[in-house]
């Protein structure tokens, strides 16, 4: 999922470079400029989200043991993919995003996309956090307050509080001391 998020925003990045280029050169600087309001500022991370989708469809086939959802699974995911991308293309069209008129439509749209993508990562998180608890809880070495402190949402979701990891008892770095 983030190196397919990370992989769209160069894929992105990339693409309106030529695009503000090509605008630069063949039309100057006024259509330079609606090409990067309707782009750079109305669609900023619609690849993100595609390319996002496609990563965690490679990442359900490669981790899913069971082979129902180690095949299903990736289709839904690359289907989502192909469809969001293609609902924006027809979105564009359908509202001509180089019309400065239709930018609310377009950033009505990108807000949309990014929900949907907050919302996967979001569920992603809450997943991952749900099989740590469940892989800890067995063990002797950490007692139940010291995993909800490391599997807080504040620790989970990066850079949330990354100076916290050796703040008092039941920190990250209590845990790794009583491992060795």
């Amino acid at each position: 999922f983030v190196a397919g998020a990370f992989t769209g925003l160069g894929s992105k990045l990339l693409e309106d470079s030529i695009y503000l280029i090509a605008a630069l050169l063949t039309r100057g600087v006024a259509f330079y400029e609606t090409v990067f309001w309707s782009r750079v500022i109305g669609d900023p991370f619609n690849h993100v989200l595609y390319t996002s989708l496609s990563g965690l469809a490679i990442g359900f086939f490669l981790s899913s043991r069971k082979p129902f959802r180690r095949l299903f699974l990736p289709v839904v995911c690359f289907g989502l993919a192909v469809g969001f991308h293609s609902f924006h293309n027809s979105f564009s069209l359908a509202y001509n995003s180089l019309n400065p008129e239709n930018f609310a439509m377009n950033v009505l749209e990108s807000v949309l996309l990014v929900s949907i993508f907050l919302g996967v990562a979001t569920g992603l998180i809450l997943r991952e956090r749900r099989e740590i608890i469940s892989a800890l809880e067995g063990e002797e070495f950490m007692s139940k307050d010291e995993i909800s402190s490391i599997v807080s949402l504040k620790r989970i979701i990066p850079m949330w509080d990354i100076f916290a990891l050796d703040r008092g008892q039941g920190g990250l770095r209590e845990a790794w001391k009583k491992q060795r």
